[in-house]
């Protein structure tokens, strides 16, 4: 790639290393950026409907129970060698996310 190959408008900034060998030169291009003042077009807002089973106004306990039914709370629980119920283990996720361990957008409670 010789000379007469990169745009003119690169050319102006080109920084040559000086070096004693000259056949060691490397030629570092950096382009000149021309910057307009103008505004960013808008990316459309994205739409989304609210899910159904949102709509039935169900308490904060009935959305824990949709989310931790008994089949993941016996999966949380597992093989352990100490005791521990799914009671013991629902109370120790609602006091997590109540206390914000966990943070959430917002409280809707």
């Amino acid at each position: 790639m010789g000379e007469e190959d990169i745009p003119e408008e690169y050319l102006e900034n080109v920084n040559i290393p000086d070096n004693e060998n000259k056949s060691n030169r490397i030629k570092t291009i950096t382009p000149c950026r021309k910057w307009q003042d103008m505004d960013l077009p808008l990316a459309p807002e994205p739409t989304w409907e609210q899910p159904k089973w949102l709509q039935n106004n169900y308490s904060p306990v009935e959305i824990f129970e949709i989310f931790f039914d008994n089949e993941v709370l016996e999966l949380i629980k597992g093989n352990i060698k100490f005791k521990v119920t799914i009671n013991e283990i629902k109370v120790f996720l609602g006091i997590l996310l109540l206390s914000g361990y966990c943070s959430v957008p917002r409280y809707r409670m």
